[in-house]
Formats: structure tokens, sequence, C-alpha cells
């Protein structure tokens, strides 16, 4: 979840901000990793709802 080099990532990204920003910095980029999950799972089923259509079709 969130790649091999996560927390490299955000540490580098959060060092570019002041400690004022970097509460609000942190909690968007994990809001953006969570709606990235969610997207990704979504997809996944989709695809799979799909397959499984094509398949009970040509039975």
């Amino acid at each position: 979840m969130g790649g091999i080099f996560q927390m490299a990532n955000v540490s580098s990204v959060l060092s570019l901000s002041s400690v004022q920003q970097q509460g609000s910095i942190g909690a968007l980029q994990r809001m953006i990793q969570n709606l990235s999950l969610s997207v990704g799972t979504y997809i996944a089923a989709l695809l799979m709802t799909l397959r499984h259509d094509v398949v009970v079709a040509s039975v």
C-alpha cells in the first residue's frame, strides 16, 4: 500500500514546506493516496465484473 518509497516521498515533500503548512500538506497527501487506492479498487472491481459478464454471456 503506497509503494516502496512512500516515506521518503512524504519526507521530501514535507521538508519543502513551512512548519505551519506541514499538517495540511500531510493531510492532503494522505487524502490523495486514499482516493487513489479507492479509485484503483473500483476500476479493478469494474473490470472483473465486465469480464464476468462477457464470460457468462458467451456460455
